[in-house]
Protein backbone atom coordinates (compact mmCIF):
# COMPACT_ATOMS: atom_id res chain seq x y z
CA UNK A 1 0.00 0.00 0.00
CA UNK A 2 1.61 3.21 -1.11
CA UNK A 3 0.69 7.19 -0.18
CA UNK A 4 1.43 9.40 -3.29
CA UNK A 5 2.80 13.07 -3.34
CA UNK A 6 2.75 15.14 -6.65
CA UNK A 7 6.54 14.01 -7.65
CA UNK A 8 5.17 10.81 -7.67
CA UNK A 9 2.14 11.70 -10.21
CA UNK A 10 3.93 14.04 -12.28
CA UNK A 11 6.62 11.27 -13.12
CA UNK A 12 4.31 8.80 -13.53
CA UNK A 13 4.79 6.52 -10.95
CA UNK A 14 2.18 4.89 -9.76
CA UNK A 15 2.50 1.55 -8.65
CA UNK A 16 0.26 -1.43 -9.32
CA UNK A 17 -0.58 -1.94 -5.71
CA UNK A 18 -3.41 0.30 -3.72
CA UNK A 19 -2.56 3.77 -4.19
CA UNK A 20 -3.45 6.58 -1.97
CA UNK A 21 -3.67 10.49 -2.18
CA UNK A 22 -4.74 13.23 -0.28
CA UNK A 23 -7.24 16.54 -1.26
CA UNK A 24 -4.54 18.30 -1.08
CA UNK A 25 -1.77 16.54 -3.40
CA UNK A 26 -4.84 16.12 -5.83
CA UNK A 27 -5.39 20.23 -5.81
CA UNK A 28 -1.49 20.17 -6.74
CA UNK A 29 -1.97 18.33 -9.89
CA UNK A 30 -2.65 21.30 -12.66
CA UNK A 31 -0.91 20.25 -15.93
CA UNK A 32 -3.06 18.59 -18.56
CA UNK A 33 -1.64 15.07 -18.50
CA UNK A 34 -0.88 14.90 -15.23
CA UNK A 35 -4.73 15.95 -14.19
CA UNK A 36 -5.32 13.05 -17.06
CA UNK A 37 -3.60 10.36 -15.76
CA UNK A 38 -4.69 10.87 -12.30
CA UNK A 39 -8.71 10.95 -13.31
CA UNK A 40 -8.17 7.86 -15.14
CA UNK A 41 -6.48 5.70 -12.18
CA UNK A 42 -8.91 7.61 -9.35
CA UNK A 43 -11.71 6.16 -11.97
CA UNK A 44 -10.41 3.21 -12.29
CA UNK A 45 -9.48 2.81 -8.23
CA UNK A 46 -5.88 2.42 -8.53
CA UNK A 47 -6.17 5.69 -6.66
CA UNK A 48 -8.11 6.56 -3.79
CA UNK A 49 -7.86 9.94 -2.53
CA UNK A 50 -8.67 10.30 1.31
CA UNK A 51 -8.24 12.57 4.05
CA UNK A 52 -6.05 11.79 6.72
CA UNK A 53 -7.49 11.78 9.94
CA UNK A 54 -6.81 14.80 12.63
CA UNK A 55 -4.73 12.96 15.27
CA UNK A 56 -2.36 11.75 12.39
CA UNK A 57 -2.10 15.19 11.14
CA UNK A 58 -1.46 16.49 14.60
CA UNK A 59 1.53 13.74 15.11
CA UNK A 60 2.92 14.83 11.89
CA UNK A 61 2.57 19.00 12.56
CA UNK A 62 4.22 18.11 15.84
CA UNK A 63 7.46 15.91 14.64
CA UNK A 64 7.44 19.15 12.09
CA UNK A 65 8.29 21.25 14.81
CA UNK A 66 10.77 19.30 16.83
CA UNK A 67 12.79 18.37 13.53
CA UNK A 68 12.38 22.66 12.13
CA UNK A 69 11.37 21.20 8.70
CA UNK A 70 9.69 23.43 6.41
CA UNK A 71 6.97 21.16 5.12
CA UNK A 72 3.64 22.35 3.00
CA UNK A 73 0.08 21.45 4.09
CA UNK A 74 0.24 18.79 1.27
CA UNK A 75 3.38 17.31 2.31
CA UNK A 76 2.04 17.19 5.91
CA UNK A 77 -0.88 15.47 4.62
CA UNK A 78 0.55 13.02 2.78
CA UNK A 79 3.02 11.98 6.05
CA UNK A 80 -0.04 11.50 7.94
CA UNK A 81 -2.17 9.15 5.83
CA UNK A 82 0.50 6.95 5.42
CA UNK A 83 1.26 7.32 9.10
CA UNK A 84 -2.67 6.37 9.26
CA UNK A 85 -2.62 3.82 7.16
CA UNK A 86 1.12 2.14 8.10
CA UNK A 87 1.76 2.44 3.71
CA UNK A 88 5.43 3.56 2.21
CA UNK A 89 5.21 6.93 0.93
CA UNK A 90 6.99 7.59 -2.86
CA UNK A 91 8.12 11.07 -2.74
CA UNK A 92 11.44 12.61 -4.80
CA UNK A 93 10.64 15.49 -1.79
CA UNK A 94 13.84 15.70 0.43
CA UNK A 95 11.67 17.27 3.31
CA UNK A 96 9.15 14.44 2.87
CA UNK A 97 11.12 11.80 3.01
CA UNK A 98 13.75 13.67 5.91
CA UNK A 99 10.32 13.82 8.12
CA UNK A 100 9.52 9.99 7.21
CA UNK A 101 12.86 8.68 7.94
CA UNK A 102 12.72 10.54 11.53
CA UNK A 103 8.95 9.56 11.73
CA UNK A 104 9.74 5.88 11.09
CA UNK A 105 7.72 5.78 8.13
CA UNK A 106 8.46 3.92 5.01
CA UNK A 107 9.67 5.73 2.19
CA UNK A 108 10.62 5.05 -1.62
CA UNK A 109 11.56 7.06 -4.42
CA UNK A 110 9.65 8.16 -8.03
CA UNK A 111 12.98 9.45 -9.84
CA UNK A 112 16.07 10.81 -7.34
CA UNK A 113 18.45 8.80 -5.30
CA UNK A 114 16.54 9.81 -2.15
CA UNK A 115 17.89 11.41 1.13
CA UNK A 116 21.65 10.33 2.14
CA UNK A 117 21.41 12.36 5.36
CA UNK A 118 18.52 13.35 7.86
CA UNK A 119 18.98 16.62 9.11
CA UNK A 120 16.96 18.41 12.19
CA UNK A 121 17.03 22.75 11.17
CA UNK A 122 17.12 25.88 13.40
CA UNK A 123 17.52 29.38 12.04
CA UNK A 124 20.01 31.61 12.52
CA UNK A 125 19.88 35.60 12.62
CA UNK A 126 21.65 36.61 9.61
CA UNK A 127 22.85 40.17 11.60
CA UNK A 128 23.69 39.22 15.18
CA UNK A 129 23.82 35.16 15.03
CA UNK A 130 21.50 34.46 17.50
CA UNK A 131 19.92 30.97 17.11
CA UNK A 132 16.04 30.17 16.93
CA UNK A 133 14.04 27.06 17.00
CA UNK A 134 10.77 28.01 16.49
CA UNK A 135 8.59 30.05 13.66
CA UNK A 136 9.88 33.10 14.01
CA UNK A 137 11.35 34.74 10.61
CA UNK A 138 12.89 38.23 12.36
CA UNK A 139 15.55 38.48 14.91
CA UNK A 140 13.92 40.20 17.87
CA UNK A 141 17.34 41.33 18.94
CA UNK A 142 18.68 43.11 15.82
CA UNK A 143 15.43 42.84 13.48
CA UNK A 144 17.47 40.84 10.68
CA UNK A 145 15.82 37.92 8.67
CA UNK A 146 17.00 34.54 9.99
CA UNK A 147 18.25 31.57 7.58
CA UNK A 148 17.69 27.81 8.18
CA UNK A 149 20.99 26.10 8.64
CA UNK A 150 21.36 22.68 9.25
CA UNK A 151 21.26 22.05 13.41
CA UNK A 152 22.48 18.43 13.53
CA UNK A 153 22.33 15.74 11.18
CA UNK A 154 22.72 12.01 10.86
CA UNK A 155 23.42 9.17 8.98
CA UNK A 156 20.51 7.86 6.66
Amino acid sequence: MFVLDSSAIFSGHIPSERCFITPEVEAEIKDSLSAENLLSNIGSGRIEVRHPKLEFLDKIRQAVLRTGDSLSPADVSVLALALELGATVISDDYGIQNMAKISGIRYATAKSAGIGSVFFWSKKCTGCGKAFNGTEEVCDVCGSALKKVVKRKASR
